[in-house]
């Protein structure tokens, strides 16, 4: 029996989001980049060991549609709009722990700020938006 859950666990969060095929409604309206970044910063400050030695590069310079698995407890995928970015900070000795990818993501009036990859299941449409109809 767990390994079937396991398995069915395991094929629901499989696959990629079709952004072409997708309505642009069910992405919301697009946040502006400073919106973005701000929650962002504020999202890492509040885990930082030491948030002052916060260094962020950006990798996107405007918002893109992006979808994000939450679980199937969670209701599934969560559609908005995100920004990709590198991340170094000092760990507990001090030293800075090098770049890494994260995104933020602003969906249903709520920011996500993740660690790309690890425990997630991060999509960012990578075409340009189409008009809304």
């Amino acid at each position: 029996m767990r390994q079937i859950i396991v398995s069915l666990l395991a094929l629901a969060s499989c696959g990629t989001v079709d952004f072409a095929s997708m309505d642009a409604k069910e992405f919301g309206s697009s946040p502006t980049v400073q919106a973005l970044q701000t929650s962002a910063d504020q999202n890492l400050k509040n885990t930082l060991i030491d948030p002052e030695s916060l260094r962020v590069r950006w990798f996107d310079q405007q918002p893109k549609q992006a979808a994000l698995w939450t679980g199937i407890i969670n209701n599934g995928w969560v559609y908005g709009w995100a920004m990709r970015f590198g991340v170094n900070a000092k760990n507990r000795m001090g030293g800075y722990v090098g770049e890494k990818p994260y995104f933020v993501m602003h969906a249903n009036g709520l920011a996500y700020t993740s660690e790309v990859g690890g425990n997630n299941n991060f999509q960012v449409n990578d075409q340009p938006a189409a008009p809304a109809k």
